[in-house]
C-alpha cells in the first residue's frame, strides 16, 4: 500500500443496546490500522450508553437529540478525522479484513475514484439470504475492480450501500453529506450523488453481514407510501443536479423513466391501502403487473448491467501505468455540509 490514510467508522445507534457492541467489536476487529471507531447515540432511551461505557476509550461517543440517522452520521462525519469515511448501522457487521481491502483498492486506483462499495450478505427477519449485489442485479467476473457506470445503473434501482461504502472524505464533503430532510433511502440519495463523480471500485465478495429486524425500517417500510414519496423525492432532487450535464443523458433518461414509476407506484400503493374496495383492488392489480413489468424490463436490452474492468485496465485507460508516481487530479472542491 502507497500509504496507510486515517479511516473513520461512523456508527449512528437508536435503542440498540442489545446489538450495539457487536458492531462496535466488528469495527475494533478490523485487520487495517489506523482506524478511529465513533459511536453517535441518537437519543436513546434504553441502556445504550451503559452498554457503550464498558467498551471504554477505544471508541469516541457523541450524544444528540434524537434527529435521525441522516444527522447522525453527519455529526459523526464532522467530529471524525479519517480521510477515508465509512459507516455500520448497530445491528450489522464488518467482516474483518472490509477496511483493508477497501483502502488497498482505492490506494491502487488513485484520487479519481471517490468511493468504494463492497457486496453485503443479507439476512431478512423471515429466513431468506441473499446478496445486495444480486438484489440489485449487478456483478461481475472480477473479483475486484472499477465499475465504470454507477450513475446509469443507479438511475435505475437501488444498491443496498451505507454499511458496505467507504468514501473519500473530499467527495462526501463535496456530495453535501446525507441530506438529513430524509428519513428512509438517505443512502441511495447519497450513492446516486457520489455516482456524479465518476466511476467507483468495487469488491464482489460480500465483506458485511446486514441482519433485518422487525422493528428496522426496511422492514416496517416496505412498500409503503412514505417510501415511495422518497423515492420521488430523492429522483426529482437528481434531475435538479449535474445528471442533468449531457454526460450523463442515459442516466437522466433512465431516472426520468423510474421518476414516471415511483409517481403511479405512489398512487397505486394509495388505493392499495384505501377502504374503497374498487380502488384497492386496482391498486393491488397495478402493483402485480409492475412486478411483472420490471421482471422483463430487467431482461431486456435496454436494462443497464454493470460495467467493469480491473485496476490495471483503469490505469491503462488513464494512462497512468505507474499510479504511484502519476498525479492524479482528485476531486477539485469540497462544500460544507448541509445546515443540520
Amino acid at each position: 500500500m502507497l500509504h496507510s490514510p486515517l479511516v473513520s467508522a461512523v456508527i449512528p445507534t437508536h435503542n440498540r443496546a442489545n446489538a450495539v457492541c457487536s458492531a462496535v467489536e466488528s469495527v475494533l476487529a478490523q485487520t487495517y490500522a489506523p482506524l478511529e471507531t465513533i459511536v453517535v447515540d441518537d437519543g436513546s432511551t434504553d441502556d445504550t450508553q451503559g452498554v457503550l461505557r464498558r467498551l471504554g476509550d477505544r471508541i469516541r461517543v457523541i450524544c444528540q437529540e434524537n434527529a435521525g440517522p441522516a444527522s447522525a452520521r453527519n455529526v459523526g462525519v464532522l467530529a471524525s478525522r479519517g480521510e477515508i469515511i465509512s459507516f455500520l448501522d448497530s445491528d450489522d457487521e464488518w467482516l474483518p479484513g472490509k477496511i483493508e481491502r477497501q483502502v488497498k483498492l482505492l490506494e491502487r486506483a488513485g484520487s479519481s475514484v471517490c468511493c468504494c462499495v463492497s457486496n453485503m450478505e443479507l439476512c431478512f427477519v423471515d429466513g431468506r439470504h441473499h446478496t445486495s449485489f444480486d438484489s440489485a442485479r449487478i456483478g461481475s467476473w472480477h473479483r475486484e475492480g472499477i465499475w465504470l457506470n454507477p450513475a446509469e445503473v443507479l438511475a435505475t434501482r437501488f444498491l443496498m450501500f451505507n454499511q458496505g461504502v467507504a468514501i473519500r472524505r473530499e467527495a462526501f464533503e463535496k456530495a453535501g453529506g446525507f441530506d438529513e430532510r430524509l428519513r428512509v433511502l438517505e443512502d441511495y440519495d447519497l450513492a446516486l450523488r457520489l455516482s456524479l463523480y465518476g466511476p467507483w471500485a468495487f469488491v464482489q465478495e460480500p465483506l458485511v453481514v446486514w441482519k433485518q429486524r422487525r422493528d428496522s425500517v426496511s422492514y416496517t417500510l416496505k412498500d409503503s407510501p412514505m417510501s415511495s414519496e422518497a423515492w420521488l423525492r430523492v429522483l426529482k432532487k437528481a434531475f435538479a443536479s449535474a445528471l442533468l450535464a449531457p454526460e450523463y443523458a442515459s442516466a437522466r433518461r433512465l431516472a426520468r423513466r423510474q421518476f414516471r414509476i415511483a409517481r403511479r407506484m405512489l398512487v397505486a400503493r394509495e388505493l392499495a391501502d384505501s377502504d374503497n374496495g374498487a380502488g384497492r383492488l386496482a391498486g393491488k392489480a397495478y402493483l402485480r403487473a409492475h412486478r411483472a413489468w420490471d421482471s422483463c424490463f430487467a431482461r431486456s436490452p435496454w436494462y443497464p448491467r454493470m460495467k467493469a474492468i480491473t485496476v490495471e485496465e483503469y490505469q491503462k485507460r488513464r494512462g497512468l501505468a505507474d499510479i504511484g508516481r502519476s498525479p492524479e487530479p482528485g476531486i477539485q472542491k469540497a462544500v460544507a455540509l448541509p445546515p443540520r
